[in-house]
């Protein structure tokens, strides 16, 4: 995003492929607006001001995808395929920079009215050219580098990043520079074809660097960052709340992980709140939560707020904080396609591709899942559980930039499938009210318009008008579904796997949450693709198989101290009440653990046995189970496989 701080690379994307719904389906496009004119407005404008176009079209792809977004700004007041930045900017003056307007001077350096650049695609990527030439003079201090010299420009696409830190703007230069290498081609939102070809010959000049004096303002630097990325510090307060009761802290658990606990999940959450609120939220020692990095929207700006070695509260289920890290983003869940930015986006991904080298974590949606997937302790805990990041983060294309894409593994009759919509043509309409500390919409009520999402919605039966599916906790009293925000029981997630029930015609049936659920798959705009993997199903001569919320150790395995404090606080053992897999279903197995429950009781570790894993004589298999995962026990199952 022009003009703020950020840079923050990420591996770069695959090239992308889709087919965008007519425009006038989608009504945004004008006519005689659609196909390839942005793709003729970037050749145009490179000429004009003598820029390549392969840069121009590489530093857009990485502001914007390419998209106008109908002249709206983004939540850093990024306007158009360029993302010129038109707004007040003064709360980063701290970090080393001014409260500018890159549009206002793009508009001045094209002569265009600066109304024009704001709402207008075609004026927007002049006046972005114009503003990348303006920098390509200035790295030379004269005349621009030849138009023909792609290398040469790598300055200017430098200070394009518009930050103070040097290794986050080479990281954006770097990967404007790779998506050059590799091409990439796509459909906007608006019905617009736009194509970078490849050309690998192309290597970055750095020569003039020097010009642009990046000097970054000092601060406290994370230690667990990815190389390059400059990481803030968030302090989280650790105090007793009581003198006389060791028990009595909140935030987080310290710890020694992966020493004492093992590290296998990735949770990315949303935080309901600003990014200023956020950051000062745990500096209270009795906030009672707590995660370990926070993403900011407007630029993809990353702090690390506690070491990873400490348990942070963040999932509302103990097992899966003792053995996870919890990443926040700055957004709310029902207006996530505003906040979710293309620097969140990377940002996040490279941070997550770097904390799964380190600690051996997966890449793949079982390991790396979002606050919605994460289920209850028990049921009597399920209604209190988020839906955060929400249905409009997009998971494909997160996963494509994790260097991770979801793509079919087995051949067309696999029995085993994994959701895999077109984020772009599938557009949903959730409804519900916007919370009121969001800035734009908040406190306002009532269903928002169809949206590209992640989700699928899935039904009774094989038809439109079928009431969609229910959970029995979330609808006790027997009544449909929902398209409501955090109604995440009628709904299937890209990425997640299940266990084809039925096929008929154009619908698929698959077992969800203990029963079925049908979605609709037609063929020219399928949403599923087969996959190759284990399953899960109920032992011969078991009417059911229970589901757990967590693995933990029986209450007679484990010293009665660590029972009563496992098993205290509410926590209720064994499985859901109204949960279960009946015999004959099946589901998709993600991962098998050890029953085991880390025991963190003291503030100061001063318990008897404190800060330590105990493990019990079960084994149980982790499964996409509905919207959340669940746990079965493998003396109650067995495991086959498909595809």
């Amino acid at each position: 995003m022009t003009g703020i701080a950020g840079g923050v690379a990420a591996p770069p994307p695959e090239a992308e492929a889709g087919t965008a719904r007519p425009a006038a389906a989608i009504g945004q496009a004008e006519p005689g607006r659609t196909g390839t004119a942005r793709q003729r407005a970037f050749a145009e404008a490179a000429a004009e001001f003598g820029v390549p176009v392969e840069v121009l079209l590489a530093v857009s792809y990485h502001e914007s995808r390419w998209e106008h977004h109908d002249g709206e700004p983004s939540v850093a007041g990024g306007y158009g395929p360029m993302h010129l930045v038109h707004a007040d900017l003064s709360a980063t003056r701290g970090e080393g920079f001014a409260p500018v307007s890159t549009a206002a001077t793009g508009a001045r350096l094209a002569n265009l009215p600066l109304t024009s650049v704001l709402t207008d695609d075609r004026a927007n990527i002049r006046a972005g050219a114009a503003l990348l030439a303006r920098y390509g003079r200035a790295a030379r201090g004269g005349a621009a580098p030849p138009r023909d010299d792609i290398g040469a420009w790598y300055p200017a696409v430098v200070r394009w990043a518009a930050t103070p830190y040097p290794d986050e703007a080479r990281n954006f230069a770097d990967d404007v520079y790779r998506t050059i290498r590799k091409g990439v081609r796509r459909t906007t939102d608006d019905g617009q074809r736009v194509e970078l070809a490849a050309r690998p010959d192309v290597r970055p000049d750095p020569g003039r660097l020097a010009a642009f004096r990046l000097r970054p303002p000092k601060r406290k630097r994370a230690a667990q960052c990815p190389p390059g990325m400059t990481c803030g510090v968030i302090e989280t307060a650790y105090h007793r709340l009581d003198a006389e009761d060791p028990a009595s802290f909140c935030n987080y658990a310290s710890a020694q992980r992966p020493k004492d606990s093992f590290i296998r999940f990735i949770v990315l959450h949303d935080t309901e709140t600003s990014y200023k609120r956020t950051r000062a939220l745990p500096r209270s020692p009795k906030y009672c939560a707590s995660w370990h990095y926070l993403v900011r929207s407007r630029d993809g700006k990353v702090d690390q707020a506690l070491d990873v070695r400490h348990v942070a509260w963040h999932a509302g289920n103990w097992w899966i904080n003792s053995h996870s890290i919890g990443i926040e983003q700055e957004g709310w869940a029902s207006r996530g396609g505003r906040w979710y930015t293309e620097r969140m986006y990377r940002s996040t991904a490279r941070l997550v591709r770097y904390l799964a080298e380190r600690y051996d974590i997966p890449l793949d949606r079982g390991h790396i899942l979002g606050h919605d997937n994460v289920p209850a302790d028990s049921g009597k805990g399920v209604r209190a559980m988020h839906h955060d990041p929400g249905p409009y983060w997009n998971w494909a294309y997160f996963f494509k930039l994790l260097g991770a894409p979801i793509r079919a593994t087995a051949g067309p009759d696999s029995e085993l499938v994994t959701i895999r919509p077109n984020f772009k043509r599938n557009r949903l309409v959730f409804s519900g009210c916007v919370p009121k500390n969001e800035p734009k919409d908040g406190g306002k009520c009532g269903a928002a318009p169809p949206r590209p999402s992640s989700a699928v919605m899935l039904r009774t039966e094989p038809r439109d008008d079928a009431p969609l599916i229910a959970d029995p906790y979330l609808h006790p009293n027997g009544g449909p579904g929902t398209n409501r925000y955090g109604d995440w029981g009628a709904r299937a997630s890209t990425g997640q796997r299940f266990v084809v029930a039925e096929r008929a015609g154009d619908w698929v049936a698959i077992w969800y949450g203990g029963r079925l659920a049908w979605l609709k798959n037609p063929a020219d705009n399928p949403v599923l693709v087969p996959t190759a993997g284990a399953y899960v199903t109920p032992r011969p001569g078991l009417e059911s198989a229970a589901v757990y919320g967590r693995p933990f150790p029986e209450p007679d395995e484990l010293p009665p101290h660590v029972a009563q404090w496992t098993y205290g606080r509410g926590r209720v053992p064994g499985p859901y009440d109204r949960y279960e897999i009946p015999a004959g279903q099946a589901y998709a197995l993600i991962d098998t653990f050890e029953a085991d429950v880390y025991y963190a009781a003291h503030h100061d570790a001063s318990a008897p046995g404190d800060r330590t894993l105990y493990t019990g004589s079960r084994v149980f298999h982790l499964i996409h189970f509905n919207h959340r995962y669940a746990f079965v026990a493998d003396d109650e199952v067995e495991v086959l496989q498909a595809g």
